[in-house]
């Protein structure tokens, strides 16, 4: 449960879609806990082209709220006139949207809840502590939304202070541009455009510098950030093989991180890539949350919503089991809306929503299956059968064909095909499978022709 103090949180509680990318017809998708509070933990699952990533992008589309709200004729061209960077990245990153998510102009949007036009989707929003009431744009004058988008933008500027979204898609890389450059990005944009994110050298020699240079009160708070940067990567657990960091240079004086990983000394750029992946989104988080709290005593524990497209890639088994718990400890207030493939990212939650997207082949459409509760207790067979729907599917194909023909041959009495079958299956099988002493006894029923 997330849980704020006095400070004021939004969070998603659900999102409603209408034929739109994949999804035919009308459905929700709720984030809620099964009390009706904002959940901590969302899993998407389901195989590719089922609307894993539509779906992070139409909760990471809120947060371009001021583009959406004033998405008009007029609008574009302000954008287009402005020249300086900061405007411009606003009409490169919401070209970017509207190409992938734009439907029919000719039939503006009607609906209860907060509603874009042009869209055929919509977003209920908590606002918990300061209040629980949720957006509703019933009362207002549904012919004004249409041709005026004030009415959208004062319901979303209500709340726009209090909405922190972040978004990260698959293309996760560390930056090698400057911090500056960067900094204009909008919090979303990797979700929506890979863009590379925080140049995390930079950020660590630069706070590093600032502990030794300044006014006592800039060294002191640049003290607390390293102290608490070092934290994230050699404590959290989320790094379990990195010991230690530090700050080296060339013979040329040219400043580098280093980090101690296994039993060497190496240097950022040279980790392996699940670790610079991992260590790209994560800190890009971290000094974000830094810069949106630095008077909370833990930045990372202030209020956040975060999107991450895949958050199993390249990521260890033994990771992917444990990340959901590091990451509930390190941002406890954060509400984490994610996609997986992996069933191991659900086996190790304690408490997770998850949302199971299926192509139903019959009619195309994008089905939504959903089920609040912990699954620590179930195998990752079981979660691959039951809960992402692969049936038999969690076998390989030669594995069932043999089956079958053991099965076959045991129904005939047939004591030479169950045989053969039997030594095929002996040899696929794991060293440690109770499935072999199974087909033993089933075996020993059989008497030789």
């Amino acid at each position: 449960m997330l849980a704020t103090g006095n400070k004021t949180s939004v969070y998603f509680i659900s999102l409603y879609l209408r034929d739109i990318k994949g999804f035919l017809g009308n459905f929700e998708i709720n984030f809620k806990d099964k009390l009706g509070k904002p959940a901590q933990w969302t899993v998407l699952l389901g195989n590719n082209n089922t609307g894993k990533t539509t779906t992070l992008k139409l909760l990471g589309a809120i947060s371009y709220f001021e583009i959406l709200a004033e998405y008009t004729n007029k609008y574009r061209g302000i954008l287009r006139r402005a020249n300086n960077k900061r405007k411009k990245n606003e009409l490169l990153e919401s070209q970017d949207f509207f190409s992938w998510l734009i439907s029919n102009k000719e039939r503006p949007m009607i609906g209860p809840n907060l509603f874009f036009p042009f869209f055929d989707y919509s977003f209920q929003i908590k606002r918990v502590k300061i209040t629980d009431r949720i957006i509703n744009l019933d009362d207002l004058n549904k012919r004004g939304i249409i041709s005026n988008s004030a009415y959208i933008y004062d319901a979303i500027s209500e709340y726009q202070e209090d909405l922190i979204i972040y978004g990260y898609g698959i293309n996760r890389k560390i930056s090698e541009v400057s911090i500056l450059e960067t900094k204009s990005r909008h919090p979303t944009a990797n979700l929506f455009r890979g863009v590379e994110l925080l140049n995390f050298e930079e950020w660590y020699l630069q706070t590093d510098y600032a502990t030794r240079i300044g006014v006592p009160l800039n060294q002191q708070r640049a003290e607390i950030q390293l102290k608490r940067i070092k934290t994230l990567l050699l404590y959290s657990n989320i790094f379990p093989d990195i010991k230690n960091i530090r700050v080296n240079s060339t013979e040329n004086l040219q400043s580098f991180v280093e980090i101690y990983i296994g039993r060497n000394w190496v240097r950022l750029k040279d980790i392996g890539y699940g670790y610079q992946a991992t260590i790209a989104w994560l800190l890009d988080l971290a000094k974000r949350m830094f810069d949106r709290y630095p008077d909370l005593e833990d930045p990372l524990h202030g209020p956040a919503i975060v999107l991450i497209d895949e958050i199993d890639l390249h990521l260890h088994p033994e990771w992917q089991r444990k990340i959901i718990k590091y990451l509930s400890d390190l941002f406890p207030n954060t509400q984490f809306i994610v996609t997986a493939h992996s069933p191991l990212i659900v086996q190790s939650a304690e408490n997770v929503n998850l949302v199971m997207l299926e192509k139903d082949e019959a009619t195309g459409s994008i089905n939504v299956r959903q089920q609040f509760g912990s699954f620590q207790g179930w195998t990752v067979e079981e979660i691959l059968r039951e809960l992402m729907d692969l049936g038999e599917k969690t076998r390989s194909d030669r594995y069932l064909e043999l089956m079958r023909e053991f099965e076959d041959s045991l129904l005939e009495e047939n004591y030479a095909g169950a045989k053969t079958a039997y030594e095929e299956l002996d040899k696929i099988l794991s060293p440690s499978s109770h499935q072999r002493k199974v087909l033993q006894i089933q075996m020993s029923s059989l008497i030789p022709a």
